[in-house]
């Protein structure tokens, strides 16, 4: 059986492990991975539900924001591109559940996947 984790153990893993393969930089204050790229910011911003109990249940979940800056301060008027990760089968298919070393596991590896291939996408194609 699969050892449960804190909350915050949890979501310190989900974050160090993307950030180690991102090369994103964490926010600690706002919980997100932030890349600039000239007048681009690329963001990917975490939230955790208010019903995780440490060692029970941690769920997370994540939204990936591109922010063009010259469009205006206010991030209603500047925003050009937005995805939200959600499970796409399961119980529950709005929170990841990481409540176990092997579930987070999993669901780092598809965030590394699906986000960073879209950031990627604009910062090798040159339209930054």
């Amino acid at each position: 059986m699969d050892q449960f984790l804190s909350v915050e153990e949890a979501a310190n893993t989900v974050y160090t492990c993307l950030e180690g393969f991102t090369g994103w930089k964490f926010l600690k204050s706002q919980r997100c991975l932030k890349k600039k790229i000239n007048n681009l910011e690329l963001c990917i911003d975490f939230y955790t539900s208010k019903w995780n109990r440490s060692h029970e249940y941690v769920g997370l979940n994540a939204e990936f924001n591109i922010v063009y800056k010259k469009l205006g301060k206010l991030p209603v008027q500047n925003k050009v591109a937005y995805y939200e990760y959600h499970p796409k089968s399961g119980d529950d298919t709005y929170w990841f559940d990481i409540s176990t070393k092997n579930k987070l596991t999993k669901k780092c590896a598809n965030t590394q996947k699906q986000g960073v291939d879209y950031g990627n996408q604009y910062t090798r194609s040159g339209q930054c």
